[in-house]
C-alpha cells in the first residue's frame, strides 16, 4: 500500500502543490468531523489529496522561482513537458488524467473531477455532499493559506483583471454558487466559516499522510 507521500514523489508533484491539496483535505476532513450526516470520508479526503496533482502543465515556471523548491527551474520544466505531451495542458484533463492512473476509487476519482471554479455551479445544482466539500474546501485554500471567501475573491478579480478567463458577470454567477454552497453546508455543521483557519486544520496533516491507497 502506498501513501500520499509515496505519491506525491513518484509523480514528481512540486511542493507547493503537495501543501495546497493537503491543505484542502484538511479543511474538508474539518468539515465532514462537524457536520451531522455520514459521510465517505477516506475518498473525499484521497480525492482533495490528489486533485491538483497535474497542475505543474499550467504554471509560468520561470515567473515564480519561490514556488521552486528543492529542484531547479529546468528540472520542473522537463516534467511540464513530460506531462503535457502526455495529458495535454489543460489542468482538469492533466489532474484526471494523473488520478486514473494512481488506481483511486470511482468515488474518489469522481472528486477530483467536482473541483474546479468552473464546476461550481454545478456542483451547487447536482453534486453530492463530498463533491460540494471538496469544491468548498478548495475554495477556502489561497496559494499561502486558509481565507474566507470573500478574501479569495477579491484575489481572483486581480489576478483575472487583464486575462480573458472568465467575464466580470460570469464570475460573479459563479461566485454566488460558491457562496450558496457555503451556506447549505453550514447548515449542517456546528461550526461556522471563520472557524476553519490555519490553525485548525493542521491537526489532520499527520491523519492526512497515513491514508493507504
Amino acid at each position: 500500500m502506498r501513501t500520499i507521500g509515496d505519491i506525491y514523489g513518484e509523480y514528481h508533484t512540486m511542493p507547493n502543490l503537495q501543501l495546497h491539496q493537503l491543505r484542502v483535505a484538511a479543511v474538508a476532513m474539518q468539515i465532514c468531523d462537524n457536520f451531522n450526516m455520514q459521510l465517505n470520508r477516506k475518498d473525499l479526503a484521497i480525492g482533495c489529496m490528489v486533485h491538483d496533482i497535474g497542475n505543474i502543465v499550467k504554471f509560468r515556471l520561470r515567473a515564480f522561482p519561490e514556488l521552486l523548491v528543492g529542484e531547479d527551474v529546468e528540472y520542473w520544466e522537463n516534467i511540464q513537458k513530460q506531462y503535457i505531451e502526455k495529458y495535454g495542458p489543460e489542468e482538469h484533463e492533466a489532474n484526471m488524467g494523473l488520478a486514473s492512473v494512481i488506481n483511486i476509487s470511482k468515488q474518489a476519482l469522481d472528486v477530483v473531477d467536482a473541483v474546479g471554479f468552473h464546476n461550481w455551479c454545478l456542483v451547487k445544482d447536482e453534486g453530492s455532499w463530498e463533491h460540494k466539500i471538496a469544491s468548498y474546501a478548495d475554495s477556502r485554500v489561497a496559494p499561502f493559506g486558509v481565507r474566507s471567501l470573500e478574501d479569495r475573491f477579491f484575489d481572483a478579480n486581480k489576478r483575472y483583471a487583464d486575462t480573458s478567463h472568465t467575464t466580470d458577470s460570469d464570475r460573479d454567477v459563479l461566485y454566488d454558487c460558491i457562496r450558496d454552497i457555503e451556506k447549505e453546508l453550514f447548515s449542517h455543521l456546528s461550526i461556522k466559516p471563520e472557524d476553519i483557519n490555519d490553525e485548525s486544520i493542521e491537526k489532520y496533516f499527520e491523519e492526512l499522510k497515513k491514508i493507504e491507497f
